[in-house]
């Protein structure tokens, strides 16, 4: 029996029709996939041709450079540690043509797909675009606060009391404006660890900006965005709110913050698109406004960005408002060391600002109370204590955004040259910085005196307890006879003087002697040394070789030489 299907069946039909349509399938798929190349290559000879970019205007920051395979001493190092390769993909990426255009479609495609986030930015309600913080790392958080309590330790060595002032992320502040499905315990987690490792360093004062600004903003009352919607950063409202808690904070000066009505809101621009809008990609985002709080007098101010040496009058830099950078207008962006001081010359108390960009729109409101140091430790490497004591600060006060805290050890270099400005801070709260013996500095001197009566004991104790007091220098002190066993010695000496009625200081290589046979004794000596280059002495001075004073009952007086 034949079980060969009959022919026109169904399946004979449908493999007739592939069979006719093959040649022109494959013409299909023939271009298909030219076209994929095509495209492919045409972006690779456009990527070859375009020179690359240094900096992304729509995100602010600078772009990957083309990256070298070869570091000093490794000419394979980069390629066998996988840190060329990982620069490659970042260099790959950064300079992709029409990249912002890519980031654009992706945008919309994610938020129509009902993702409620592109490039881990969320999109929240009234059109706020949040970025949403890594995983919390603990590790640099703690290599940062640990170094400020070591330095707030330093300063209090110093009588210069330091705070610690950490600002929210969007994501934190902003909470409530998320989508209900965002979590949230990490946050919390992450600034009770902040308020532990803070209370181990009593010398610092720690302020949660946080709390207060969430406060603000979930609160009935309206008081205006806190925060931008389209940056990272907080409004010119928020650094107002930030200001005036710092700024109750400082108790010990008595100082009160400017209240609200004391300004002017001058609008100065419309269309600000931040940092978080260029990396969304959610294009329809609306721009924000941003503000300057003006007072009278602010423009009697100069600000000097000292790593250029550019002047300017207040507080803005007004050319950043026709890019679209304008938060820079703010101190004109990131400087390594900014001052600001009165434009009249008028001398008031140096406020050391230790901080990354959220301080820049905050400065307008210190400077009202103090002269301003601004550094950025970013881009600033000198020593800091050194510079505490140099420019006389009275208070330092580190602020920064908590993502920047658990990013980077910003902070890991601080206690750097701390030992040397404490050294330095001693002798400069002496009335006499020093005193010298034939160009020997006093302070690795011996106080010799006879085991003997006629008061030697007690001359010895008051001239080392003058010393003590005016220099800070703590003398040894000895009993010995055998004065020429020393050398670099203060000798209250029992011998040496025919005449009586003769007392006589006198220096013999480098040791100081001093010697009577007066009826005031040897501790008259001490007295007169003490009246004449002791009580009233300031600064440093030095007894040279040869020098001798001698006094004969005050009738006969001899200094020679000075």
């Amino acid at each position: 029996m034949n079980n060969r299907p009959e022919k026109n069946t169904e399946q004979d039909i449908l493999l007739d029709i592939q069979m006719r349509c093959a040649p022109r399938s494959r013409i299909i798929d023939m271009l298909t996939v030219f076209t994929f190349l095509a495209v492919i290559f045409a972006m690779a000879v456009i990527f070859v041709i375009l020179p690359d970019k240094a900096f992304s205007d729509q995100e602010n920051r600078a772009l990957q450079q083309r990256p070298v395979i070869s570091s000093p001493g490794k000419p394979l190092g980069r390629l066998l540690d996988g840190s060329y390769t990982a620069d490659i993909a970042k260099y790959y990426a950064d300079q992709f043509p029409a990249r912002d255009l890519f980031i654009g479609i992706k945008g919309y495609t994610e938020i129509a797909l009902g993702k409620q986030e592109n490039n881990s930015i969320i999109l929240g309600s009234d059109g706020y675009l949040i970025t949403r913080p890594p995983a919390p790392d603990y590790t640099a958080l703690e290599e940062n606060l640990r170094p400020i309590g070591a330095f707030a330790d330093v300063m209090k060595q110093m009588d210069v009391p330091v705070t610690l002032a950490i600002a929210g992320r969007t994501y934190e502040a902003m909470n409530s404006y998320l989508p209900v499905t965002f979590p949230k315990t990490q946050v919390s987690q992450l600034w009770e660890y902040t308020q532990y490792v803070a209370d181990d360093y009593t010398s610092m004062q720690y302020i949660n900006l946080l709390d207060p600004m969430r406060a603000i903003i979930d609160g009935e009352q309206e008081s205006g965005p806190l925060y931008y919607r389209t940056d990272h950063h907080w409004t010119t409202l928020g650094a107002y709110y930030a200001y005036a808690e710092i700024i109750k904070s400082f108790k010990d000066k008595g100082f009160q913050p400017a209240a609200l009505s004391a300004f002017t809101v001058e609008q100065v621009s419309s269309r600000f698109y931040g940092t978080t809008w260029s990396k969304a990609g959610m294009k329809w985002i609306k721009p924000d406004i941003m503000d300057y709080f003006r007072y009278e007098g602010d423009e009697d101010y100069i600000t000097t960005i000292e790593d250029t040496g550019i002047s300017f009058k207040g507080f803005y830099d007004r050319s950043y408002l026709d890019k679209k950078d304008k938060y820079s207008s703010f101190i004109s962006g990131n400087n390594g060391r900014v001052d600001i001081t009165r434009a009249d010359g008028q001398k008031r108390e140096k406020l050391l600002v230790m901080k990354d960009s959220f301080a820049h729109s905050m400065v307008p409101f210190l400077a009202m109370h103090y002269d301003l140091v601004i550094l950025d430790l970013r881009y600033y490497s000198e020593s800091v204590p050194k510079l505490v004591l140099q420019e006389g600060i009275s208070r330092v006060l580190v602020i920064g955004n908590m993502e920047n805290l658990c990013q980077n050890a910003i902070y890991g270099n601080l206690y750097y040259g701390a030992d040397q400005a404490l050294v330095a801070y001693s002798r400069s709260i002496y009335p006499i910085s020093d005193i010298q013996v034939n160009g020997n500095s006093i302070k690795d001197y011996t106080i010799v005196y006879p085991n003997k009566p006629g008061g030697y004991n007690g001359a010895a104790k008051l001239l080392h307890d003058t010393i003590l007091e005016k220099t800070g220098y703590d003398l040894k002190m000895e009993t010995s006879s055998k004065y020429e066993n020393y050398d670099r010695a203060i000798i209250l000496a029992d011998t040496g003087l025919p005449v009586e009625g003769l007392i006589n200081i006198s220096v013999e290589g480098n040791n100081l002697y001093m010697q009577s046979t007066a009826q005031a004794g040897i501790t008259g000596v001490v007295e007169t040394f003490i009246d004449m280059y002791i009580t009233k002495g300031t600064g440093a001075f030095n007894f040279p070789a040869g020098y001798d004073y001698t006094d004969l009952s005050n009738e006969i007086i001899t200094i020679m030489p000075e």
